[in-house]
């Protein structure tokens, strides 16, 4: 690592844990509602007039994105060289910092989305079952 301040590179660090924790819970949660998207629960939805797809996926999918962005711009700080310009350096971790405060931000919503994505499979659930 090119960082010459430890607190900077200890804060690279944890922020790059914290990513990585977070991109585990999101995958984790898209795999819980990919699983229970089944071709039974998707015709009871279009019955309720629901649309789970667009509605439940896209806070998780935003979030993905942002996680690589932060995971990006935390690997550019990390890697500059001590000869670069203090206002390139400041402007990347500011990037660095913004981008992984969003992505904590960001996973309340998302997590709510997923308790929403179950009220809407118990709701399903109520539909009689197409034979």
């Amino acid at each position: 690592m090119y960082i010459d301040s430890p607190k900077l590179a200890d804060v690279t660090r944890v922020a790059a844990a914290l990513l990585g924790i977070i991109m585990g819970a999101v995958i984790g949660g898209l795999a819980m509602m990919a699983r229970a998207l089944d071709t039974q629960l998707l015709r009871k939805l279009r019955m309720t007039s629901q649309t789970p797809v667009a509605k439940f996926f896209s806070p998780f999918l935003a979030l993905i994105f942002l996680g690589v962005l932060s995971g990006i711009f935390l690997l550019l700080v990390a890697g500059m060289p001590d000869c670069l310009l203090k206002g390139f350096r400041v402007a990347f971790g500011g990037v660095a910092g913004f981008l992984t405060l969003w992505t904590l931000t960001s996973l309340l919503p998302a997590l709510g989305s997923l308790l929403f994505f179950m009220d809407l499979m118990e709701e399903a659930a109520q539909v009689k079952d197409i034979t």
